[in-house]
């Protein structure tokens, strides 16, 4: 099972470097309340399955020199 979670920095065309930098710790906040809301969402699942599932992250920013990290 996979989790995907895309985040923007910004409007298109920002050219803000401390942003670009920095959006990722928000991104790994919504991660884990994606997870914590399937945990407790199914609270009787087994916690093996919970194991298995797979969490990213895709950064997407820049104008220039659009680009896109993938965090696994």
């Amino acid at each position: 099972i996979e989790l995907a979670l895309l985040g923007t920095t910004g409007p298109f065309g920002l050219e803000d470097i401390t942003r670009e930098t920095t959006d990722h710790v928000k991104a790994a906040y919504g991660l884990m309340e994606m997870l914590h809301k399937l945990a407790y969402s199914y609270i009787y699942a087994d916690a093996d399955n919970l194991l298995k599932l797979n969490v990213y992250f895709i950064h997407a920013a820049g104008e220039k020199n659009l680009f896109l990290i993938l965090w696994a």
